[in-house]
């Protein structure tokens, strides 16, 4: 049985791209590995989306505005993290001559 390889730097554009606009795992299904991708995206959807809710919502006491630099931050940040951890893993994975 032969298996497929993947380049590691399309891989890591494929899931870091996408996660910066909140759908972080594209690049785990793109790879096959749909249970991580799945979860990561639901987890990360659900992590933006509530913390710029209670940013909002603490806006209204003044403490929400100091939160949102560190939402924009986070949100650049986490997605940089397993875009990083996928590429290294398959470039573990793919013998040095297919690189």
């Amino acid at each position: 049985m032969q298996t497929k390889t993947y380049d590691p730097n399309t891989v890591f554009i494929l899931e870091l791209l996408p996660g910066l606009f909140g759908f972080l795992g594209i690049g785990y299904m793109y790879v096959g590995r749909t249970n991580d991708g799945l979860i990561r995206l639901i987890v990360w959807i659900i992590a933006v989306w509530g913390a710029w809710i209670v940013a909002w919502l603490m806006s209204i006491i003044i403490i929400g505005f100091c939160f949102m630099p560190l939402i924009l931050i986070a949100q650049v940040g986490v997605p940089i993290w397993p875009a990083l951890s996928l590429k290294n893993s398959l470039a573990a994975q793919t013998p040095a001559s297919n690189l």
